[in-house]
């Protein structure tokens, strides 16, 4: 069974843990929270199932729209892109594997999740923003609660976890990296002359009248593009006059006034060893209660024998079943195995800690967050959203609104999209999306900046694009037509020399006709990147693209010629002795291909084994543009 299950470290990870620590997190478990409410409220039709559990085609738009305002994706977008089976596919990845980890009871603590926070507040204190602002905007943006936050990002760990352990010493066969080996040795060597735009023939110049028609089927490439003026109106923290830190004392008295919220229950410091064969962890079991020390004994294993999850604080709540023996033990005991229908667990409580109340030296940090999130510059952005969206609604525009809650308004006098790369306003990109999809007159609904802030758009003015009479790019429309017209000579004049040599006319004599004498190169290996650069723009791939000795294939353009292109030897180089360090690079990646193939596998089981089924109907009916769905709102 381990055999079947064993396939999914790497390449889920890769392919699905790799969209992203976030989507688990925002996807897999905030979506708990929209399950109840929309399945209580809407008769929707169930997109996919997982082991019993809906996913209701409301509540995957409701995820979908999340994950596109994350993205900055439009809806339109998506819908081209078929982005909505990609996403769904995503989301019952996340679920699956979280649910795989949940059912073996692993166990992820409060501070290893701290530690991968920090990780994802990096991209934001790197921007000069300390932690407990960066954590407030990451939180806003993504419209959730810290606690959801560190829940999924421990389930993602736990994840990661169970991967690593199935993964751990899956090696490629030695053969093939002596296939690999024999491909990238394989040398070849060529033969070419090349025929210059001119010497195929001279462009037929047009008259007056051909070069007006010619101009008609290419004017869109001297069109003069869209301008719009925009005015746009930023919220942000400052502009909304924010206190400042509360003192020292003031976050004492709040401390005493909420004493009791920093009470903690009896928590069990725990480490634990994944093990997957029941021989190697009544082994380790047994050498455990002896040298009391998990990680050591981990690593004095071996690579695959077991994976070692660093310790952290537990309550009992948070105590897996399995694993509730641990947290009943003594200071010091190793419990285990315990058997899961993948792996056995090994548990050592390394500490137990009484109930108390935790002291304001202990907790000042969080105090000072907690005084912070209750008039905070998150919830006042908030706030001050809906107050200007209910203006909105009521008919207002946006200079009225800026006038009335003195605001700045910013005005972005005909702009074109070319415009966004100078435009130094937070959320460009999406300022420019809305402001040129929208009409005339109509404001954008709310735009929420990556550094906290929020930002509106209105639509002032709409210049649309022109296009130029002849007599302002005629000289740039000439040389387009003789562009086009020696790109078609030569096209013609490389298929009659390729006729030729393919109805088996010797290559120095095609070349000799044509004026040419023929170049060739030196043997070439597939992995010479340094010989590959010093040959003619695009020769190398396309001598490796040919199959036999004495086949022919041109490459170029009218602007450098076409080169005609014959592969004339190939052999197995072997006699060059690999460099170290590229055969250990070359099995280390055929290593990694082996697993993300093994892993694949593993993910493929568990669709099985939790028996996920997908409604095409209903998910190719969420894959229609809105408007082309506008009325098929029912359930299925």
């Amino acid at each position: 069974m381990l055999k079947q299950m064993r396939s999914g470290a790497h390449s889920i990870v890769l392919k699905f843990l790799l969209f992203g620590l976030l989507l688990l997190a925002f996807v897999g478990l905030a979506l708990m929270d929209y399950r109840g409410k929309l399945s209580g409220t809407y008769q929707a039709s169930n997109v996919a199932t997982i082991d019993g559990e809906k996913i209701s085609s409301v509540e995957f738009e409701q995820l979908m729209q999340q994950a596109l305002r994350r993205q900055k994706m439009s809806t339109e977008e998506a819908y081209k892109s078929g982005y909505p089976a990609q996403y769904l596919q995503n989301e019952i990845n996340s679920r699956v594997l979280t649910k795989n980890v949940r059912d073996l009871g692993l166990i992820v603590s409060n501070e290893e999740a701290a530690k991968q926070l920090q990780v994802m507040l990096a991209p934001f204190t790197a921007q000069g923003l300390d932690k407990k602002t960066a954590l407030q905007t990451m939180l806003y943006n993504m419209g959730i609660s810290e606690g959801q936050l560190v829940e999924s990002m421990k389930a993602q760990i736990g994840v990661e976890t169970l991967m690593k352990s199935i993964s751990t010493g899956i090696k490629a066969p030695p053969q093939m990296a002596q296939d690999a080996l024999k491909y990238r040795s394989e040398a070849r060597r060529a033969e070419y002359f090349t025929v210059t735009a001119d010497e195929a023939g001279k462009a037929e110049q047009p008259d007056d009248k051909a070069l007006e028609e010619y101009y008609k089927k290419i004017s869109g490439r001297f069109m003069i593009p869209e301008a719009r003026t925009l005015a746009v109106l930023v919220v942000d923290a400052k502009s909304l006059g924010l206190s400042k830190d509360p003192t020292e004392e003031e976050r004492k008295a709040w401390y005493e006034e909420h004493k009791d919220s920093y009470k903690v229950g009896e928590r069990r410091v725990i480490a634990q060893l994944v093990v997957p064969k029941k021989e190697d962890a009544d082994k380790l079991l047994a050498e455990a209660k002896t040298a009391k020390n998990l990680e050591a004994l981990s690593k004095g294993a071996g690579k695959g024998i077991s994976t070692y999850v660093r310790s952290g604080e537990y309550t009992e709540a948070e105590t897996p079943t399995g694993l509730s023996d641990a947290f009943k033990a003594e200071k010091g005991a190793v419990v285990g195995p315990v058997e899961t229908p993948l792996v056995f667990l090994i548990a050592q409580v390394e500490d137990v800690k009484p109930a108390s109340v935790r002291s304001y030296d202990e907790v000042k940090a969080d105090v000072a967050d907690a005084m912070s999130a209750a008039n905070d510059s998150g919830e006042a952005l908030m706030k001050r959203a809906d107050e200007i969206e209910d203006l909105i609604a009521s008919g207002k525009g946006l200079e009225d609104i800026a006038q009335q809650m003195k605001l700045k308004l910013t005005t972005l006098e005909k702009v074109t999209q070319n415009d966004l790369a100078v435009t130094k306003l937070p959320a460009a990109d999406q300022i420019f999306a809305e402001g040129f999809k929208l009409s005339k007159g109509t404001i954008s609904q709310r735009l929420d900046a990556p550094t906290g802030e929020f930002v509106i758009v209105e639509v002032r003015d709409v210049f649309p694009a022109q296009e130029q009479p002849i007599a302002k790019v005629h000289a740039d429309v000439l040389k387009a037509w003789n562009a086009e017209k020696k790109s078609a000579l030569l096209d013609q004049a490389t298929s009659k020399i390729l006729d030729r040599l393919k109805m088996g006319e010797d290559f120095d004599n095609v070349a000799k006709s044509l004026g040419k004498k023929v170049s060739r190169t030196e043997m070439v290996r597939r992995d010479e990147h340094a010989k590959a650069a010093a040959m003619m723009k695009g020769m190398f791939p396309a001598l490796f693209a040919l199959d036999k000795i004495g086949q022919v294939t041109a490459i170029g353009t009218a602007a450098d010629g076409a080169t005609i292109l014959r592969l004339a030897d190939r052999r197995i180089d072997d006699a060059k002795e690999p460099r170290k360090e590229d055969l250990e690079q070359l099995r280390n990646m055929l290593d990694h291909a082996v697993q993300k193939d093994l892993l694949e596998q593993y993910r493929m089981s568990l669709l099985a084994k939790y028996n996920v089924k997908i409604d095409n109907k209903v998910l190719d009916r969420i894959s229609k543009p809105r408007d082309e769905n506008a009325d098929d709102s029912g359930a299925n």
